[in-house]
């Protein structure tokens, strides 16, 4: 009975950690206690932190991330034609071969750069409309986004 109850406990352990796919986006959530690394089909690498809820949305015109709960580091794969977007929490971070961290708090939006340099700002990003005029931060930079009220 116990080697049973232990197969249940690690096998639902290893389903809350693994990605779900819906079509094209991947959601990978952790719990209280365990981080997952996680390799990306473009080479990027992300560290989810605990209690964490990520979602990715590749495309042929970029690599959209999802932030929804906790905190999680990126080391973006290099690729100019394809940048690198992560929402949480209406703040958007747009990298094109960088390392940064997002945290998503009960006070809002943290961004610290650890490599390269990255765009941020309160409302949505694309490709189309990056490098006009938003903040930028390099490395060691860090800049909050306080939580807004809806």
């Amino acid at each position: 009975m116990a080697g049973l109850v232990a197969a249940l406990i690690v096998g639902v352990g290893l389903w809350w950690s693994s990605p779900v796919s819906s079509g094209d986006v991947h959601r990978y959530v952790t719990e209280a206690a365990r981080q997952q690394q996680i390799a990306l089909n473009d080479g990027s690498l992300v560290e989810l932190n605990v209690s964490s809820d990520l979602s990715v949305k590749p495309t042929a015109g970029e690599r959209r991330v999802t932030l929804a709960a906790g905190e999680a580091h990126f080391a973006v794969a290099h690729a100019m034609a394809r940048p690198f977007i992560v929402t949480a929490a209406g703040v958007s971070v747009l990298a094109v071969g960088t390392a940064f961290s997002v945290r998503l708090g009960e006070t809002g939006v943290e961004v610290l750069v650890t490599e390269g340099r990255v765009e941020v700002a309160r409302d949505p990003v694309d490709a189309a409309t990056s490098g006009g005029g938003r903040p930028k931060l390099g490395v060691g930079e860090r800049t909050l986004f306080y939580a807004t009220n809806p």
